[in-house]
């Protein structure tokens, strides 16, 4: 138990942890309260609601699928631009929402992206152990569902306090901002793997 709780005094494992917190936090912030954003802002009639909800879970299983293809192509070296994105597309909720039709298509585009990260940060997560802590590689894999869950109590939150302290659509740039976060993180990442292959490189692999 020792040897599997030193992966947490490791401060590479600490800042990938809140990577996939923050993003899924960030989505969360708005589809925590998606239902009332499609009939109190978009004037969706309620019997239509969960047609809506149908189609967020449709586009979604895409999501996992990009995110498969991310990951076997050095995801983590992309995420910050998926997160940028994800950002953009949150934050324009706020204008497409006066629309039916643009607010569908960016709740969609929210779907699309919403589980992009997490075979790349699976994959992440486990080769973080292999070189910091090779004794827990295992509960190293079980970290992006943990910080999944984290990050889906932190956005709900966000949106509770949105909701009630200004206007129910601010969840929408308010969840743009957990998303840039999450970038802010994934760039840090992606900046101390590359000085440490540079560092690899010059020290012909020793101690790498």
């Amino acid at each position: 138990m020792q040897q599997q709780l030193k992966l947490f005094a490791n401060s590479r494992i600490i800042i990938a942890f809140f990577i996939p917190a923050f993003s899924i936090g960030a989505t969360y912030t708005v589809y925590t309260y998606l239902t009332p954003i499609l009939q109190d802002v978009m004037a969706v009639p309620a019997q239509y609601i969960s047609l809506v909800f149908l189609l967020y879970g449709v586009v979604s299983i895409f999501s996992t699928f990009i995110g498969g293809k991310l990951a076997a192509r050095n995801g983590i070296s992309k995420l910050r631009f998926v997160f940028l994105a994800q950002a953009l597309i949150l934050a324009s909720l706020y204008l497409s929402s006066h629309s039916l039709v643009t607010g569908l298509i960016t709740i969609s585009l929210i779907a699309l992206l919403v589980y992009t990260m997490n075979s790349t940060m699976q994959l992440y997560f486990i080769d973080l152990a292999d070189r910091h802590s090779p004794t827990a590689r295992d509960l190293a894999s079980s970290l992006t569902p943990v910080s999944v869950n984290v990050g889906i109590a932190l956005g709900s939150t966000l949106g509770g306090f949105v909701t009630t302290s200004s206007r129910l659509i601010d969840v929408s740039w308010s969840g743009g901002l957990v998303a840039i976060a999450a970038g802010v993180l994934a760039g840090i990442s992606y900046r101390l793997d590359h000085n440490n292959s540079q560092s690899c490189s010059d020290s012909a692999g020793e101690n790498c």
